[in-house]
């Protein structure tokens, strides 16, 4: 039962419904509908590693330690995945057109490979005016149709060097700990509300 389960389900998943079954089976004992409940060991589950929210300063730091792989537009993927809260899939999905200059805005509709984005619906994402410096410049640089490609070109996916390895590096020279990809995610909304937005329009 669990190694099914746990091919198809996360281990603390796999554990709250082992525990919710240990439960029942301890209560048809004390029906007297079985003389013994089995036991039942639950899954060991790594810990996760805490959220490390980068505040204003060191998302800065983090942008200019990017800068080695400026010319793969790592600076600009990593603004804009810490000044708009878009996840990786998002980003690598990212076209020129989705881009919409006039009104400051990101239409979000699409993830690796073209797949549907996790709410499988269409929405739009406010470009903060601290972004266009970094992002704008790349725009005119890159000459692909993907806003955000590998070093051949091509269309990045979960593995790729931009969201692991060279992540980790500008996170090493900007002299931050060590953090996944999708913390921007959350610094983001962090450094939003604390600048007093809207946690509705967050």
């Amino acid at each position: 039962l669990k190694s099914s389960l746990s091919r198809k389900l996360a281990g603390k998943t796999v554990n709250n419904i082992l525990t919710l079954l240990r439960s029942l089976l301890n209560m048809a004992v004390e029906l007297e509908w079985l003389f013994a409940a089995p036991k039942i060991r639950l899954l060991r589950v790594p810990e996760k590693a805490p959220v490390l929210i980068l505040g204003p300063k060191s998302v800065a730091s983090v942008i200019q330690a990017a800068e080695p792989e400026a010319r793969w537009g790592l600076p600009a993927l990593y603004a804009t995945a810490l000044l708009t809260g878009m996840r990786a899939g998002e980003l690598a999905g990212l076209r020129q057109w989705h881009i919409d200059r006039t009104g400051n805005r990101i239409c979000v509709e699409q993830t690796y490979r073209g797949r549907t984005t996790k709410s499988t619906k269409m929405r739009w994402v406010p470009l903060q005016r601290s972004l266009w410096p970094i992002l704008g410049p790349w725009l005119e640089e890159n000459p692909l149709d993907v806003v955000f490609p590998t070093s051949t070109g091509t269309v990045m996916c979960k593995s790729d060097r931009a969201f692991q390895e060279h992540w980790q590096s500008a996170l090493a020279r900007a002299s931050h700990p060590r953090t996944t990809f999708h913390n921007c995610r959350a610094s983001f909304a962090v450094n939003y509300l604390n600048a007093g937005g809207d946690i509705y329009k967050l």
